[in-house]
């Protein structure tokens, strides 16, 4: 063992030798990034830590059980964001019996039941997502009942303890629109978003102001970009829910998108959601008619070059085919990147990780290094898996639009990228491929290329007959178009 007397394992997660409250400090803000990226699990894990050195504050130096109380609700709200609704209610049990047995002030009582309160909406509006996925929908209204009830209560009580500029008021009144907007009561939503919105913006601007909720020297860290990222999120689900209010809705609806775009398009803003946010409003511009197009067009192309400098970031030379480059001569190539080789490279490192895990039983230090690097291994390559996805998504998209504005060459082109990359995903024999050459037939039969559009969907037509149950509106759609191709 190479590691020092005392030294523990959790000194990965923050240094140990420092001082607890500079320890907390960090945690926070890790925990704060990673919740942006979406990593629950190691949210989890700060939250854990930082609850053992509340522990430590309370019990060993006689801080205020204030501190420990938010620690127990912060870490129920990470389990709850997890998906671990068990443990996340027994957490926020134990915060209650923290609060109501030694905290006995009015004010930070009153401040304290705000978390809990919220907290126990998200952990009832968590759950009911997830009975949701599992098609249990008696149990999943009756849930999200119970969490629009919870976060109700705690949006009352942060607008008396704290105003409606606090951001556990935007948190609940964003999860309240959540909510409305999944059961269909869309006006209601916006209404509720626009609060989130409002409260995240004031928020946002009061740089004194911007930090979680903390007592004295104990508040975490400003993290006025996490902030402003929460009021573009707010923004984005407004423009989704007056998009669903009908036609008076939709054009303020593109308003509200083109101002998210905007803050997102500044330096340093989230990549990802940009992407999502273009993708949208070009839907929406698209939405309004032919004479829309080519501005939809150019909003797709800015997602795409948004979507291949987020690729390079994630796995080196990433990018997987703009307009104008050449085709990759392997699916691994098109999926991958310009050579292919850095998510070949992770699946391969995976592979050694794998028997290297074999040889280490003997040496827990060595095998806990090689289980991290295979847990960020797993990650970056479904993180790289889902950008590929959604570059499919985009260029289907794109190849669309050139079609429509008689660009066939680059609606070709970019069919090519999507056939090569859905090879790459799902297997050469897959409907995904199936419907890419039916799409490549069409146009190519569109450009009298009868040759090629009889190729394409000779081999559209054995993958859908092959495939089981067979899809026979698209079957009897293809025999259509080759009989067109026997004619001609």
């Amino acid at each position: 063992m190479d590691r020092q007397p005392f030294e523990s394992a959790a000194a990965e997660i923050v240094s140990e030798s420092e001082h607890p409250l500079e320890q907390l400090r960090q945690l926070e803000a890790k925990a704060w990034d990673l919740r942006q990226l979406g990593d629950a699990d190691a949210v989890v894990e700060c939250r854990i830590k930082q609850l053992s050195l509340q522990k430590v504050l309370v019990h060993l130096y006689g801080f205020p059980t204030t501190g420990l109380v938010e620690a127990q609700t912060a870490l129920a709200d990470a389990y709850a964001v997890g998906g671990y609704s068990e443990q996340a209610q027994e957490h926020l049990k134990l915060a209650r019996v923290v609060c109501e047995g030694s905290v006995h002030d009015d004010e930070p009582s009153r401040r304290l039941e705000v978390g809990l309160a919220l907290v126990q909406g998200v952990v009832s509006f968590e759950l009911a997502l997830r009975l949701t996925s599992q098609g249990e929908r008696a149990r999943a209204e009756a849930t999200a009942t119970a969490a629009t009830r919870s976060l109700l209560e705690a949006s009352r009580l942060a607008r008396e303890a704290f105003g409606s500029k606090a951001a556990e008021y935007a948190r609940a009144s964003e999860l309240l629109g959540r909510l409305a907007s999944r059961a269909g009561r869309h006006y209601e939503a916006a209404g509720h978003f626009r609060d989130a919105l409002r409260a995240q913006e004031a928020e946002g601007s009061d740089t004194e102001d911007a930090s979680p909720r903390g007592d004295g020297d104990d508040a975490a860290p400003c993290n006025l970009s996490a902030r402003a990222e929460a009021a573009v999120t707010a923004r984005l689900r407004l423009a989704e829910a007056l998009f669903e209010c009908g036609a008076n809705g939709k054009e303020e609806a593109i308003v509200e998108q083109r101002k998210a775009v905007d803050a997102l398009r500044a330096p340093g803003a989230g990549g990802a959601l940009l992407v999502g946010a273009l993708a949208q409003l070009a839907r929406w511009v698209e939405h309004k008619g032919r004479d829309h197009d080519k501005e939809a067009l150019a909003l797709f192309l800015e997602a795409e070059e948004v979507l291949n400098e987020s690729l390079d970031a994630t796995c080196g030379e990433g990018r997987i085919g703009a307009a104008g480059e050449a085709v990759a001569a392997t699916p691994m190539a098109a999926g991958a990147g310009r050579g292919g080789a850095p998510l070949a490279d992770m699946r391969e490192r995976l592979r050694e990780i794998h028997m290297e895990k074999l040889d280490a039983a003997g040496d827990p230090e060595r095998l806990m290094r090689l289980e991290i690097e295979e847990s960020s291994s797993k990650r970056l390559m479904e993180a790289s898996r889902a950008q590929v996805l959604k570059a499919v998504e985009l260029k289907r998209e794109i190849a669309l639009i050139y079609l429509q504005l008689d660009r066939c060459d680059d609606s070709l082109q970019y069919l090519q990228h999507c056939e090569y990359l859905e090879r790459w995903l799902h297997g050469s024999q897959s409907t995904n491929v199936g419907k890419i050459l039916k799409a490549l037939g069409t146009v190519h039969l569109t450009m009298q290329n009868v040759e090629q559009a009889e190729q394409c969907l000779r081999q559209a037509l054995r993958i859908f007959e092959a495939d089981h149950p067979p899809n026979t509106a698209v079957i009897r759609d293809i025999r259509a178009k080759l009989n067109i191709v026997g004619d001609g």
